[in-house]
């Protein structure tokens, strides 16, 4: 059976709850990385899958979770990878069309910025993996993206690991034409959606695209 949506719930921040619960609802998987599943049990929803070493989690909601039908995969707490990652590359075992990630930021910003990182672990990224804080998309590009949303959203161009060259964009009211964003200017920052669909392209480098959703 093909999957089309997974959503892995790391422990971080959940703003917009009724955003993030309505994506949930939509998932055909949930795996929770371990204190992301106290999150899920208090919005009375339940994960098929909780990953990670078990230090995060309340342990009344991780024997609630024994008492369900819920995989539960525990790892040693000295261990090289985050709970993120190990729910990640759960997602990625079962192949499916869309993983977005929630809960991945605020609290801890070593965490926040691990976990976009984590955005291109696998070599076919792109727009099929993402982060969701409930008011804006995250995503990592090496080549294309095409974007969804409303007029007047807010997308920022980001260069991710150096400078990003021969971007090309459509649908945005700042438009770059095969030109460079600079890893340490800002130039790229905030764009606005003028149509409802817009198109992101670039040569080289590594892209971050935030889609600031204006509308719920």
């Amino acid at each position: 059976m093909q999957i089309n949506s997974i959503v892995v719930v790391s422990n971080g921040e959940f703003k917009n709850s009724s955003s993030l619960i309505k994506l949930l609802h939509e998932a055909d998987i949930i795996i929770a990385a371990d204190g992301g599943c106290n999150w899920l049990y208090n919005n009375n929803i339940a994960p098929h899958y909780l990953i990670g070493d078990m230090d995060s989690i309340l342990p009344e909601i991780l024997n609630k979770m024994k008492e369900l039908e819920c995989k539960i995969i525990q790892f040693p707490v000295e261990k090289n990878e985050t709970d993120t990652e190990l729910a990640l590359i759960k997602a990625f075992e079962m192949n499916a069309k869309k993983i977005t990630i929630i809960g991945a930021l605020g609290l801890r910003i070593d965490h926040a910025i691990a976990n976009i990182c984590l955005l291109s672990l696998k070599s076919d990224f792109e727009q099929n993996i993402r982060i969701f804080d409930g008011y804006s998309y995250i995503y990592l590009i090496k080549s294309s993206i095409h974007l969804h949303g409303n007029i007047g959203d807010l997308i920022s161009l980001i260069p991710f690991s150096g400078n990003v060259e021969g971007i090309q964009t459509t649908g945005l009211k700042y438009s770059l034409n095969r030109e460079c964003l600079i890893a340490s200017r800002s130039r790229g920052i905030s764009n606005v959606l003028i149509e409802k669909n817009a198109y992101v392209s670039l040569k080289k480098g590594l892209l971050m695209v935030v889609h600031n959703i204006s509308k719920y």
